[in-house]
């Protein structure tokens, strides 16, 4: 088994991590520059956490486009980075299961969309990595 995939062998793999790294970077420097607006629309009580989120999320993101930009991506690399995305959408709903009461209902919306969009990611890039075995 290759231990990198190439563009050419997974155009797939490679749009939906270009996505995902897109919209984490995106993500992440809203949270960054707009810490404080975001906490208190969706209802965290302190934005540093908000900072801290942003500044993992700029890094995880930049690192998806640095693999795109590459055209190669270790295969280990990328199933970690689908677990990283399952991981977070699991981490959602266990926020939501067991502390609703952290966000408020435009909060609750958020962290849903946010994990579909997420799990979209996992989803295109299973499916990808499935197809490249």
């Amino acid at each position: 088994m290759n231990s990198h995939i190439h563009y050419d062998e997974s155009r797939l793999l490679f749009r939906a991590l270009l996505a995902n790294g897109v919209f984490s970077s995106l993500s992440g420097l809203i949270m960054l520059l707009a810490a404080g607006p975001v906490a208190q629309m969706i209802g965290i009580a302190e934005p540093a956490w908000l900072r801290g989120l942003g500044a993992v999320l700029l890094v995880f993101g930049g690192s998806l486009l640095l693999h795109v930009y590459r055209r190669k991506v270790r295969r280990v690399e990328a199933v970690a980075i689908s677990a990283m995305d399952l991981g977070w959408v699991i981490g959602s709903a266990l926020l939501l299961l067991l502390v609703p009461e952290l966000f408020s209902a435009t909060g609750v919306v958020a962290v849903l969309v946010v994990a579909a969009i997420v799990f979209a990611f996992f989803e295109l890039q299973a499916y990808a990595l499935w197809k490249a075995r």
